[in-house]
Formats: structure tokens, C-alpha cells, sequence
């Protein structure tokens, strides 16, 4: 599942008590209706539970549902092709598993290139009815009085829209 050995232990029902009731019910709403979602973005401060919260909500889909997913990170993917690694097989394990958790969305300084790239996996994924999980620590919204990056600076209108078709969003922040 490539769940980072730090959260081989972590348990759905105890990241759930951590967060507030809108919030946990989002969650298993989500997961009631598993098997018609196009995904789940996970939003939060840096150390407010993201990865943890992917992590266990892989684990509990696969005890659920019996769909075994994925974790990985923006950077990992990047680092694997900027090491050499085979664009079409990755491509096609990105596009081809049923479910899939991508963390740090934004934490990548992403060129053209690799928008474009990261835009067909999301649609791909979205017109086959994929699952996607998405964690990230940047405000979906547009904030006024703030000079923080938002999602939308980070990755550009049209990654940015990919995105929020995947659904839900849920805040893990306080």
C-alpha cells in the first residue's frame, strides 16, 4: 500500500475522534458511498493530521471495501522520473490503481511539464472513476487579507480544477 512505517500503526476510528463533527461526518459519508466517489481532498496546517488521516483512511477502505490503494507523494513521483525512471510505467500505475493517495499536493514546485503531466493522470483517473485522495496544506479558497499561497497559485487554474472535482474537502485544522 506504500503507507510510510511511522503510520503502520494508525487506526481510522482514532483519527476520527481527533477531528470536529462536520468533519467526521464527511469522512464516513465518504466512505458509505465509497464505491461512487471520485475522491477526497484532505486540507490542513503543516502537522495537523494529513498523512495520518491518509494513511488510516487507506487502511480503513481496504478493511471495508477490500480495494486495496496507494500512498505516495507529489515529490516521490517527480524524484522518480527525475532519477530515470520509466514515464509510461509510472503513468500507468498512477492511472491504473483503483484507488490512489497523493500528500503534499503543492509542496512540489511543479513547471509546465509536469502540471500537464499531473493534470492527465487526475482526468484519467476522473473518467474511470478512480478513487483520489489528496492532502494538502494549502487553502483552497482565496483568503484576501492573507499573502499565503493558495492550492490555485501553486498548481495553476487547470491542475487546480482537476482537483476539486474530486469532491469532499475536508479541514483536519483547528
Amino acid at each position: 500500500m506504500g503507507i510510510p512505517k511511522r503510520f503502520w500503526s494508525v487506526e481510522f476510528q482514532e483519527v476520527l475522534k481527533g477531528l470536529p463533527f462536520k468533519e467526521r461526518e464527511k469522512l464516513l459519508k465518504f466512505l458509505e458511498g465509497f464505491k461512487e466517489s471520485s475522491g477526497l481532498i484532505i486540507y490542513g496546517k503543516p502537522q495537523s493530521g494529513k498523512t495520518t488521516l491518509l494513511c488510516a483512511l487507506l487502511k480503513e477502505i481496504y478493511r471495508r471495501h477490500k480495494v486495496k490503494g496507494y500512498y505516495t507523494s507529489f515529490s516521490r513521483v517527480f524524484l522518480y522520473l527525475r532519477r530515470g525512471g520509466d514515464l509510461k510505467q509510472l503513468y500507468s500505475f498512477l492511472v491504473g490503481r483503483r484507488l490512489l493517495a497523493f500528500d503534499d499536493l503543492g509542496d512540489e514546485v511543479l513547471g509546465n511539464w509536469e502540471k500537464n503531466f499531473m493534470g492527465q493522470v487526475l482526468e484519467e483517473r476522473f473518467n474511470n472513476f478512480k478513487v483520489t485522495l489528496v492532502g494538502t496544506r494549502y487553502s483552497l479558497r482565496l483568503n484576501e487579507l492573507s499573502t499565503e499561497d493558495t492550492l490555485r497559485d501553486r498548481l495553476g487554474d487547470t491542475l487546480y480544477l482537476r482537483i476539486l472535482k474530486l469532491g469532499r474537502v475536508v479541514n483536519v485544522s483547528p
